[in-house]
Parts: structure tokens; sequence; C-alpha cells
């Protein structure tokens, strides 16, 4: 056993290590202003003693997010054209008999049914001679039921519904 005078010489000299290994460590630098704006390493800078690594992408991992922020790039500026270049859709002055005609239509394209998506067509060309619904709405309620005729008939709904809504919405 140690006397009580000797572990207080230890513990002194301890700390006093502790605190001169601190002090002359790489990692203690006291601040000084002039030395942190100066573009210079201060004279009394040691360098680290361990080297970190600083390893640079692979040319693999490169390529990799290059092609990838290329593909970001090209869905958002062909996204952005295919905005630009979108037919609007025609509107129609909202009257009785046309919302009718506009309404069971939706129902045939919703019910697949071919005969009633025919006869409604045939129902809005005449009330295009009557000069109830102008030519574009109707060149475009033509090509929603050939794309029905064809198969597509939850899209030309959906089509259909946009172009009700859209009109009333004007």
């Amino acid at each position: 056993m140690l006397s009580d005078s000797e572990n207080k010489d230890i513990l002194r000299k301890l700390r006093q290590d502790r605190s001169r290994f601190l002090k002359n460590g790489p990692w203690y630098q006291p601040f000084s202003i002039k030395r942190f704006f100066s573009k210079k390493a201060p004279a009394d800078h040691k360098p680290a003693t361990r080297k970190t690594q600083t390893s640079k992408p692979s040319k693999r991992r490169q390529a990799i997010t290059n092609a990838l922020a290329l593909c970001i790039l090209s869905v958002i500026v062909f996204g952005g054209i295919a905005q630009l270049l979108r037919r609007p859709t025609p509107t129609y002055i909202p009257n009785v008999e046309l919302n009718q005609r506009l309404d069971s239509l939706f129902t045939a394209f919703n019910s697949r049914d071919v005969f009633n998506t025919e006869r409604i067509q045939s129902e809005l060309t005449k009330m295009n001679s009557k000069t109830r619904i102008d030519d574009d709405s109707l060149a475009y309620l033509k090509s929603l039921s050939e794309s029905a005729k064809h198969g597509e008939w939850s899209v030309a709904a959906q089509r259909l519904h946009e172009f009700i809504y859209h009109s009333i919405d004007e």
C-alpha cells in the first residue's frame, strides 16, 4: 500500500501529464482572431499525426450518379414539354339538353355499351347542326367515343368527366 502523500504525488503527476498532453496535442490550438483569418498556417501548428483517408468516388459510382441525374432531368424536361403541347380541353356552353346527352354518354362509357355510345354520338352530331355545340367540342367528343370503342372505356369516361366539369368551372 502506498501512503497518502505518495498517492497525492501520483495523482498530481497524472494531472500534469494529462494537461500537458491536452495542451500539446495536435487538436489543441488556442483561439486567435489573427490566426483564424490568416491564410498561412501558424508557425506553431503541428500537423495531425493520424492521417485521414480521403477517397474519391469510383468512376462507376460517378457514372451511375450522372446517369441518374440525366434521367431525372430528362423526365422533368419531357414532362414540361408534354404539358406545354397538351391540347386544352374544349369547353361548351351548358344547356339542359346537352347535359342530358353528356350524362348518358358518360353512363354508356362506364357500362361499356357500344350501341348507346353510337346513338348518343349521332344525337350530338344533330345538336351540332342546330349550333348547340361547337365543332371543337364535337370533335373532342367523337375522339372520346372512338377511343372508347377501341377498348379504352375508363380513360374515355375520365376525360369526359374532365370535359364536363372543366366547362362548368369556366
